[in-house]
């Protein structure tokens, strides 16, 4: 650029996920979920993050492959335009030919959803029982070998001479003529929709409080290595006495690293008392909707579990509660790594359990990237009754955990459900009124309308018009909904559609 911008808005989406660095800072993550029938993009001011000369974007782009509770199966793809207002003039920006793109390795391309469901119904057709849903599922679990990810990757004087141009999307048939040229003439950038629900607020919870120390008797266990959640799963969890957990009181206090010893690999030592991971259960003090990270430092080829749950089970982290795998794995690259999940989890308890480590593991930082509604308290209540105020509170914030960018069963499926959202919003709607979340809900929900004029339970998740439901009362919450948003909001935006 010739001189520093005056403006600079960039209009960015991706099917089915993105992370949006700017000169080497990260900025935003999206785009909102969706389906690929109508695809969420947002619109960002980055004006204030460019300078005069050289700029660099670079994008962390993942599709998912399956459909999920956040997003529809489309093509994959990454879309974005930036137009630049610099000293007078205004330039555009595309992405085309002239990216360059890297398809990287780091992360295993087999490992299976973090959770996948049939859905409910089915029963005996000839009798008229409903079929079940889709298949849906979420996100997946994460092996990352963190040798194969170069950290300067988003710098401005990163090398990228070795990658490749980008390959452009275009409707190679058609009639009477081919789309040859680039342009949203493919699903899912047929249909684009500015998002029409505020951005999530994120901030870093770091998980201070140690909840226990533990060893891992290692030993050859039945399962195979395709599904690392029943791997883990089995196990031996033992008192420590061969490894070593030092810098607590640091940790806790922020000055300093947990430093995590495995047990002496010398040959007699594994000969007596065989081979010893440490494991330490971190705390981060409530559940909470978030992004996994670590900051880790430790010899190359180590690997470090990762294991969430909102609550322990027997005094542990049960892996693979309600049918969920709740576990990644990172496998250090010697020297000092940051990772933070694709994915967001909801968790309270991060279970970290150090293998294959010939040196102490340095934890700088773990926790997470707490993701929230930007809800505004306007509703106030109070009473005689410390009962109806602690209902109150449990209200708000209920209606607090189970909001992302939709009313959601957060932990388990983290799908937005018309019933569960209905309950969500007449909460909402008494402490906090906020409109655009129900009014999102009622037009993905009519996307999704089949010819005979019911809906799914749940949607993005399944495939619209071809989904019977399975649970044919969401249909009346859906009704329900609709007249709570006129009475309550004032507008009849969705009455148009």
């Amino acid at each position: 650029l010739g001189s520093k911008p005056s403006a600079a808005r960039l209009f960015i989406t991706a099917d089915s996920s993105f992370r949006l660095f700017v000169n080497g800072a990260f900025v935003h993550r999206g785009p909102a979920r969706c389906a690929p029938e109508d695809q969420s993009y947002d619109i960002l001011d980055i004006a204030g993050l460019l300078r005069r000369g050289k700029n660099v974007l670079a994008v962390l782009a993942h599709h998912n492959g399956v459909p999920t509770a956040l997003h529809g199966l489309g093509r994959p793809g990454f879309l974005c335009q930036l137009e630049v207002t610099a000293g007078g003039k205004t330039q555009i920006f595309v992405s085309d030919a002239s990216w360059r793109v890297n398809a990287t390795k780091a992360w295993s391309a087999n490992s299976p959803q973090q959770k996948t469901s049939k859905g409910g119904g089915g029963g005996n057709l000839s009798i008229g029982a409903p079929l079940p849903p889709n298949p849906f599922g979420r996100g997946f679990i994460e092996e990352v070998n963190l040798s194969l990810v170069d950290p300067t990757w988003t710098a401005m004087d990163f090398d990228d001479s070795k990658w490749v141009e980008a390959s452009v999307v275009s409707h190679a048939y058609g009639w009477p003529t081919r789309y040859d040229e680039p342009g949203a003439n493919v699903r899912p950038w047929i249909t684009l929709v500015p998002r029409d629900l505020p951005y999530l607020k994120e901030t870093p919870v770091r998980a201070t409080g140690i909840h226990s120390t533990s060893e891992v008797i290692e030993y050859e266990k039945l399962s195979s290595d395709s599904d690392l959640s029943m791997i883990v799963a089995q196990d031996i969890v033992v008192p420590l006495e061969f490894c070593k957990v030092s810098g607590t009181a640091q940790w806790k206090s922020g000055r300093g690293p947990l430093i995590l010893h495995n047990s002496d690999l010398r040959d007699e030592n594994v000969i007596a008392n065989g081979i010893r991971s440490v494991r330490v259960i971190l705390d981060i003090g409530d559940g909470m909707n978030g992004y996994a990270r670590l900051d880790i430092e430790g010899s190359k080829g180590a690997i470090a579990d990762i294991t969430y749950g909102p609550h322990l089970v027997g005094n542990q982290i049960a892996v693979t509660l309600q049918g969920a795998r709740n576990v990644d794995r990172l496998i250090l690259s010697g020297g000092r790594d940051v990772w933070e999940a694709e994915d967001w989890r909801f968790f309270r308890y991060m279970g970290i359990t150090v293998r294959d480590a010939v040196e102490p593991v340095r934890l700088h930082w773990a926790g997470m990237t707490r993701i929230g509604y930007p809800f505004e308290e306007k509703g106030r209540f109070s009473s005689d009754s410390s009962s109806l105020d602690a209902l109150w509170k449990a209200g708000a914030k209920t209606v607090r955990i189970v909001t992302t960018d939709a009313y959601q069963d957060n932990y388990r499926e983290q799908l937005q459900y018309h019933q569960t959202g209905y309950y969500s919003t007449r909460a909402n709607w008494a402490a906090f009124g906020d409109p655009y979340l129900q009014r999102r809900l009622l037009i993905q929900g009519s996307q999704a309308q089949a010819p005979s004029g019911l809906m799914p339970p749940a949607y993005p998740g399944s495939i619209p018009g071809k989904t019977v439901s399975s649970i044919i009362e969401s249909n009346l919450f859906y009704v329900c909904q609709f007249h709570d948003y006129l009475l309550r909001s004032g507008g009849f935006e969705p009455a148009r559609l």
